[in-house]
């Protein structure tokens, strides 16, 4: 998943889906964002709702070019959100991941 062409698409269209895979198990699971001022995430058995205000997607796109220039993130912690269905709160960070786990078929997509 590209963040800075999700976070694009979140902001014009209000609502953005992206396939990912689960690096522990290999399956795959749908997160949708929607661009929303009550900011939390909704946990499903293979889909995740993230709702984030455009402050916070301003403040990711900040923190990506900060690592792009300085190459670490640095404090690692984005965002703590509150998970509605399961009433945990979620804390999300940056990480950095090896190109391998980013890239598990082998193939080069940047």
């Amino acid at each position: 998943m590209n963040f800075l062409d999700t976070i694009k698409h979140i902001k014009n269209l209000e609502r953005h889906s992206e396939e990912a895979t689960n690096l522990e198990d290999g399956k795959k699971i749908i997160i949708e964002f929607f661009l929303e001022g009550n900011e939390c995430i909704y946990i499903y058995k293979n889909k995740m709702n993230i709702y984030i205000s455009e402050e916070d997607l301003d403040y990711a796109v900040y923190k990506l070019n900060e690592f792009l220039k300085e190459g670490e993130f640095s404090p690692a912690e984005f965002r703590e959100f509150e998970s509605r269905k399961r009433n945990k709160k979620i804390y999300v960070y940056f990480m950095e991941t090896p190109s391998d786990a980013r890239n598990p078929s082998g193939t080069d997509h940047e």
